[in-house]
């Protein structure tokens, strides 16, 4: 993003940057509260844009009206604040389990398109009028197959995995190979038509080209 952007900007999140040294996460100015986002982006010494980052790996459709609601809200408190920008992202698997709460994998939860309907309706709506609407939504959501391991992890049949232990064997083994291909699901087919150009869907560099464009254009206003 930041080839996209510019020399001028600077990017903040939590971890280590390209000169090995430990960055914190950046505080935005809100209306009601301030907040540290997962991705700060500054201009001139002012965090000018925000991005939201949620991972979802267990418990989805108990709590999906949660992570609704926490993002209109979160939104609406940044964006309120003299007209800031801010950006979601929400990466989740298709096929999610759901742990008791002594973390044994009671079942699987298979998501369909009905489960974002939401995000289809807000995707319509005017970001002008609503400012608990981000500016724009990244939905990634990705095939969970364990036998897409090719026998790396020591889990590789989705029905061994009994509880949370074993399902981090699966999500480390990830973390540890980000480059390795994603198969990206197209559950939300049925719906695309419906999806209008504020909500991408499964693409990450039509996600940065959109928002660095906004942001360039937010310093120029």
């Amino acid at each position: 993003m930041l080839q996209n952007l510019g020399q001028d900007f600077k990017i903040y999140s939590l971890g280590v940057d390209s000169g090995n040294q430990f960055q914190k996460e950046a505080k935005m100015i809100g209306r009601y509260y301030d907040k540290k986002v997962d991705i700060g982006i500054e201009y001139k010494n002012e965090i000018i844009a925000g991005i939201g980052l949620k991972f979802v790996v267990q418990n989805y459709l108990q709590n999906s009206i949660n992570y609704f609601e926490n993002m209109l809200g979160e939104t609406d408190n940044i964006r309120s604040q003299n007209d800031k920008l801010y950006f979601q992202i929400l990466i989740i698997f298709e096929q999610i389990p759901y742990f008791s709460k002594n973390r044994i994998n009671k079942k699987w939860e298979k998501l369909n398109y009905k489960n974002f309907l939401k995000y289809a309706k807000l995707s319509t709506e005017n970001q002008s009028d609503f400012r608990h609407i981000p500016n724009k939504v990244l939905i990634v959501i990705i095939n969970f197959v364990c036998l897409n391991l090719e026998n790396n992890s020591e889990h590789n049949n989705i029905n061994e995995i009994e509880n949370f232990e074993n399902y981090k064997t699966v999500a480390n083994f990830h973390l540890d190979n980000p480059f390795n291909a994603f198969e990206f699901s197209n559950i939300l087919k049925p719906i695309e038509t419906q999806i209008q150009n504020s909500v991408i869907i499964n693409d990450y560099d039509n996600f940065i080209n959109r928002i660095s464009y906004l942001i360039k254009g937010h310093i120029k206003n």
